[in-house]
């Protein structure tokens, strides 16, 4: 059964007066990232939700939102502070005896008084709350979970849809790396394609200790019908190839991940080696990630963390262009 890395879920419910809502969101992460929304007072709930979500859902960005709602609680007492009140109360009859005011002093204006009337929370059953939150919660997983369901069996129905075209595609892109690999360029890899008459234009990138080096650039134009290779043009391959001395990244690939927008669905991520300039080129992390229906490429520095370059993917009948 495939799932949908990202979905969304909630349910509502009660513990006594108090009203419950749990909403759940999760986008695309390559280990399990849960974060809960909880009102401070009520914090205590909080290792119980998360040992609930980690024991349902293995991998993803999961915001957890709790809203209680207390407005039809009945949990409110007034206390009299009676030492005080009484302490007014005296000081007053003492005014009144030695100075002979007049002692008008009545309950609602001593109440005025700051502190003779204490409001105070009926303490709360944070065991019994905890369970109730958790019972809401695993209705909200369910409601999550179905949701990912459906939204996996479309992806699928959309994967089968197109199997006999991604078939055909990757055979197109194998018989041009075979043709390569024949001719001496041994560590070459496919990156974007495009379609002209009955023709794929086909990119390749020369690849070094498993960084694609986006300077190196082979086009092979390949008839989709026979596979046969019918252009070749090298020269961003013969103009920048070299044997690079590669850095060691600084941060780590899940490091990385962490400084992009968490609206963003990150569906892969590499090593590549891009050009600035002529002269200058980066080693990032290249993310192929999707927002909403739209595609993107950000390249994040793998030293640094900078963001270098961001380009849109737009798929067409001709191919893929990158903005």
């Amino acid at each position: 059964m495939i799932k949908s890395m990202t979905g969304y879920g909630n349910a509502t419910g009660a513990s006594g007066k108090l009203g419950l809502t749990v909403e759940l969101r999760s986008v695309n992460n390559r280990f399990l990232d849960c974060n809960v929304r909880i009102p401070r007072v009520y914090t205590a709930a909080e290792d119980a939700i998360k040992a609930m979500v980690q024991s349902r859902i293995s991998r993803g960005k999961v915001d957890v939102y709790v809203t209680i709602d207390a407005s039809a609680a009945d949990d409110v007492t007034i206390r009299i502070n009676e030492p005080l009140a009484g302490a007014y109360v005296d000081a007053f009859q003492h005014l009144f005896d030695k100075y002979g005011v007049t002692n008008d002093l009545t309950a609602s204006s001593l109440a005025r008084f700051s502190d003779v009337l204490v409001v105070e929370k009926k303490e709360t059953d944070t065991d019994q709350l905890t369970k109730d939150i958790c019972a809401v919660l695993a209705q909200a997983l369910d409601s999550f979970d179905s949701m990912r369901i459906a939204e996996g069996a479309r992806l699928r129905d959309d994967i089968l849809s197109r199997a006999d075209e991604i078939e055909r595609l990757t055979a197109l892109a194998e018989a041009g790396k075979r043709y390569l690999s024949e001719r001496g360029f041994s560590s070459m890899e496919s990156t974007y394609a495009q379609y002209y008459g009955g023709c794929a234009v086909i990119n390749y990138a020369a690849v070094q200790d498993g960084v694609l080096l986006y300077n190196d650039l082979i086009k092979l134009w390949i008839e989709i019908d026979t596979q046969a290779v019918v252009g070749f043009e090298a020269s961003n391959y013969w103009f920048s190839h070299i044997s690079r001395s590669l850095p060691a990244p600084e941060i780590t690939a899940q490091q990385a991940q962490e400084l992009l927008s968490p609206a963003l669905t990150v569906q892969s991520v590499r090593m590549a080696l891009i050009p600035l300039t002529l002269t200058d080129e980066r080693l990032c992390y290249e993310f192929k990630c999707t927002y909403g229906e739209d595609a993107f490429v950000l390249y994040l520095n793998a030293l640094t963390g900078d963001e270098e370059e961001v380009f849109q993917i737009i798929d067409s009948g001709d191919g893929q262009l990158v903005l």
